[in-house]
């Protein structure tokens, strides 16, 4: 298995080079989507351009979450406690 795991692993990591590769110019999650013609990803449908939409907004609401919690555990807000 570990043969079998390590070409995965490089196959992801193909994957994400040549995703970089290819948004290198822009991030794709901080692109104003409603403007098609001003972006370089003008020829995705738009199935394509909502999804992209979507995980922008799960990206931003997610980091907003961290960005709260780490505020209440600065300030001392909360405390874990084990029942």
């Amino acid at each position: 298995m570990p043969n079998f795991i390590a070409e995965r692993h490089h196959s992801a990591n193909v994957f994400l080079s040549h995703y970089h590769y290819c948004t290198k110019p822009c991030d794709p999650f901080k692109i104003d989507w409603r403007k098609r013609q001003s972006n370089p990803y003008a020829e995705m449908t738009p199935k394509e351009i909502d999804f992209l939409l979507t995980t922008s907004e799960m990206v931003k609401a997610r980091s907003r979450i961290v960005d709260q919690i780490q505020c209440l555990q600065a300030n001392e807000c909360f405390r874990g406690q084990v029942p």
